[in-house]
């Protein structure tokens, strides 16, 4: 397994992963979906070319993580034969580096992820994000928002065995299949710390779903029970805190 990056992905496979997998992780990126850095997002895209050639000579397929923001405006869930429509920048640069390995010579696996979760993550990602809202005392959400979360470490776990299933050159939503309103989010994770934060509620919050018979398809003992977000809050939450 040849990993690049220094995000929460990569480093969950360099930890977790299975060196001797054959696959190059591709976990460089923009880390900020919010962000209009148009070099940062051309870096990117400059980068996964050259990851996409290297893969293709060492003779292995690349992993790509993509994410929600491909989806932009269509039906839930999100299925992966579906036709995307990104409304941000951030879900248009997705739509071009998809469209980048789809048009590249060598094997690859996509990986359309939900809010993946674990150590270490980045302050602009939803759970870190909340917590940080949470322990000051307020916090904004979007009304009708929804969202799938996914413990970083069964990504790695998931990605590795659709490797070994010789799941390349699809396209797979790598996620839990339960989206959670935010506000209830917030209060897991407020009971998690033992807060009281006054919740601000904003109109037009978004809903994700994450249509995954695909993923079960390909791996048909992948399971995820009701509780299954709480638990992963419950596991990462307090060392987010700090």
């Amino acid at each position: 397994m040849i990993v690049q990056g220094t995000g929460l992905l990569a480093r969950a496979f360099l930890l977790q992963g299975d060196p001797t997998a054959p696959c190059l992780i591709f976990g460089r990126g923009v880390s900020d979906s919010s962000t209009t850095d148009e070099a940062a997002y051309a870096r990117e895209l400059e980068t996964l070319q050259v990851a996409l050639d290297e893969a293709d000579d060492a003779g292995i397929p690349l992993v790509y993580f993509s994410g929600a923001s491909i989806h932009g405006d269509v039906a839930l869930p999100f299925a992966e034969d579906r036709p995307v429509r990104p409304t941000s920048r951030y879900g248009r640069h997705q739509q071009d580096c998809e469209a980048a390995i789809g048009a590249s010579r060598g094997a690859h696996l996509i990986a359309r992820l939900p809010n993946a979760v674990g150590p270490g993550g980045h302050p602009h990602q939803l759970v870190p994000s909340l917590v940080r809202q949470v322990l000051a005392g307020e916090v904004a959400v979007r009304s009708g928002a929804e969202r799938d979360l996914l413990d970083v470490a069964d990504a790695v776990s998931i990605v590795q065995r659709l490797v070994r299933v010789g799941a390349v050159g699809v396209t797979v939503n790598v996620a839990s299949g339960i989206s959670l309103p935010v506000e209830s989010i917030v209060a897991s994770i407020a009971e998690i710390l033992g807060a009281t934060p006054v919740l601000r509620v904003e109109p037009n919050g978004d809903a994700q779903r994450f249509d995954i018979s695909r993923l079960r398809s390909l791996l048909p003992d992948v399971a995820f029970e009701e509780g299954y977000p709480v638990g992963v809050l419950e596991r990462y939450v307090p060392s987010i805190r700090t």
